[in-house]
């Protein structure tokens, strides 16, 4: 429910989305940090940090309860989304529990899409970050998706970076880059010392968000083909801020579609 609430009024048949329950899977698994266990207040309360827009749509079914009756409140149109995309409705709305008060979902447009297999002989990491640099600073609103498998595992997994709108009188940190992790664990890592925009290619061809040992970093190999995905606890100075009840991890993931989201 708070998932198909997100932008109002679902427009699909709930049952007929195949996404919707594995994306809420990944959602309560940030809640259910130990299987068997329950959920204990400590678990919610970080929980919630990482979702903190979760009840949005409690707000958009009981506001009319205690409040003057807008059609607004509960249909807010969203352009569906490229059929077989990344970015499904189900997805949308898991972003919509980080990104809705700092992005226009109904703005967004697919600018870029990779599909590793058919693209592999011209996209590179440097073509990727000529996309995201070559916009103008003050027109970038950019959500960027990377879809994989772990390579021993064969699980799924989707990983994102989000570039916000640069306002130059912010001052309450919403310039920051942000990553995030929305399959098979939702999370997300936030970037109050990454400089805009939040990324660097180093010496070996490589283009890295975050820094490796230090938080949480995303490595994607010249050839975009592989990434590597380092989560380190650390002392608080890293750039994209590490999840403490997940630990020390590192994940070798075969990329195979990539994502480019622009608000317009």
């Amino acid at each position: 429910m708070l998932l198909v609430t997100q932008f109002g009024k679902p427009v699909a048949q709930i049952e007929q989305d195949a996404d919707l329950d594995r994306v809420a899977d990944c959602v309560v698994r940030v809640f259910a940090q130990v299987p068997g266990m329950g959920i204990t207040w400590e678990m919610f309360d970080q929980a919630i940090n990482k979702t903190p827009e979760l009840f949005r749509g409690y707000h958009r079914l009981l506001s009319s309860l205690y409040k003057t009756y807008d059609e607004n409140d509960t249909k807010t149109p969203l352009t569906p989304p490229k059929l077989g995309s990344i970015a499904t409705l189900p997805v949308f709305s898991q972003l919509g529990m980080i990104l809705i008060e700092t992005l226009s979902f109904p703005n967004l447009q697919l600018h870029k899409h990779y599909d590793l297999d058919e693209n592999m002989s011209t996209t590179n990491v440097a073509a990727l970050a000529e996309q995201i640099t070559t916009i103008p600073a003050e027109e970038a609103v950019i959500i960027l998706l990377i879809s994989g498998r772990l390579t021993q595992m064969n699980e799924k997994l989707v990983f994102g970076y989000h570039l916000p709108w640069y306002d130059s009188s912010d001052k309450e940190g919403r310039n920051h880059c942000l990553l995030f992790q929305l399959s098979p664990v939702h999370d997300m890592f936030r970037g109050y010392n990454a400089e805009r925009p939040g990324f660097k290619i180093d010496e070996n061809g490589s283009l890295i968000f975050g820094e490796k040992g230090n938080g949480v970093a995303l490595v994607l190999e010249r050839e975009l083909k592989r990434m590597t995905v380092f989560h380190s606890v650390s002392s608080g100075n890293e750039i994209y801020g590490a999840t403490s009840w997940r630990g020390d991890w590192q994940m070798d993931v075969q990329v195979e579609e990539i994502e480019m989201w622009l608000e317009v």
